[in-house]
């Protein structure tokens, strides 16, 4: 039987330095039949000419002034294969990855998506430790508690995501996990316990410099689904929209920012109350 198609779509804007890396962790996987498409949003930092190189064996596509949930979707609409994923320019593939979720898709049609484990990395590339929030798929946790699936290392069947318009254009921050969210109430999910992707933790990230406004969204999409106005959602992600604006006082909210605080003394001295907010964030989670 021919293997299914797999699309994984680039999105790029202004991450020249980490860009070639996705490129190349997707390029080798050992996966026989893999279309690749770099929706470049018109960088101004040399990522025209990074994507450039890798002309002949990737597909690009311009898209100035798109929103990253426009460009995704975008690819979407490009793609090609009956199996999508998106990969943001700053994380990667691990090897293997695109071959077990297209054989778990392959095997089970009732599958709307696959997703495994995945690490967490630096600037430098260096692993902070293993995303450890992930856990078997349960929808009523997914929709009240927390988005535990790491978005790298998902896989999709291409007519789930078509039959549902892609990802929400009106969402900037949490756009995966509505998704994720509305692809469970209509399919069937797997989880393959097996390390699929890893994601990078840096300053530029949006998760690191959404503030308020990343809380404010995340904590409306429970209500989406029926959830209550003050979920536990609600109360673990403003406490990690505060912990990012004040990590010395209330404790690192990244690996990477805890890597670079430990050593100061004000950090040490204030790690009774980190110890009460993640106290309670562990008691929100279950």
């Amino acid at each position: 039987m021919t293997a299914p198609l797999v699309s994984v779509i680039v999105v790029s804007f202004n991450q020249a330095r980490f860009l070639p890396e996705a490129i190349e962790s997707v390029l080798a996987q050992d996966y026989p039949r893999l279309e690749v498409l770099v929706i470049e949003g018109g960088s101004s930092d040399g990522s025209a000419a990074v994507v450039a190189a890798y002309a002949e064996r990737v597909r690009v596509v311009e898209a100035p002034g798109s929103s990253q949930a426009q460009a995704i979707n975008m690819g979407f609409g490009l793609a090609c294969g009956s199996i999508v994923a998106w990969l943001n320019s700053d994380d990667r593939y691990l090897p293997g990855a695109v071959t077990r979720a297209a054989t778990l898709l392959a095997e089970r049609p009732a599958l709307g998506m696959v997703y495994g484990d995945g690490m967490l990395i630096d600037d430098h590339g260096d692993a902070l430790g293993r995303f450890d929030a992930t856990r078997p798929f349960d929808l009523r946790y997914l929709m009240r508690v927390q988005d535990y699936i790491l978005q790298p290392a998902v896989f999709m069947r291409s007519r789930a995501v078509a039959s549902l318009g892609g990802v929400d254009e009106s969402l900037s921050y949490g756009f995966d996990w509505d998704l994720w969210i509305r692809i469970g109430l209509g399919w069937d999910v797997a989880y393959e316990p097996e390390l699929f992707a890893e994601s990078r933790e840096h300053a530029a990230t949006k998760t690191a410099c959404g503030g308020y406004r990343r809380f404010r969204e995340l904590r409306s999409i429970p209500r989406r689904f029926g959830g209550p106005r003050w979920s536990p959602a609600a109360v673990v992600y403003g406490l990690d929209a505060l912990r990012r604006r004040w990590p010395v006082v209330l404790g690192a909210g990244c690996r990477a920012d805890e890597r670079a605080l430990r050593r100061r003394w004000l950090f040490r001295a204030f790690m009774p109350v980190h110890f009460a907010v993640s106290r309670c964030i562990r008691k929100c989670l279950g």
